[in-house]
């Protein structure tokens, strides 16, 4: 659990940050969350995956940071 994890201290805080093409996201309706399959492996999307078919997706996008030190 994650306060087993040293040096058992949780920065929760907010960092306004732009999203990258590389950076991961996800979506999710209801119970049911976007990944992507991929031979024998489920990935969560990147930005990258949607930038032709979604251009607007990074700059809507709404980034959440959790820090942990």
């Amino acid at each position: 659990m994650i306060q087993d994890i040293e040096p058992r201290v949780l920065h929760n805080e907010f960092k306004n940050k732009k999203a990258c093409p590389e950076d991961l996201f996800l979506a999710y309706r209801g119970d049911n969350v976007l990944v992507r399959e991929d031979k024998d492996k489920l990935w969560y999307p990147s930005f990258t995956d949607f930038l032709v078919s979604h251009p607007h997706l990074m700059r809507d996008a709404q980034f959440y940071l959790l820090l942990m030190n």
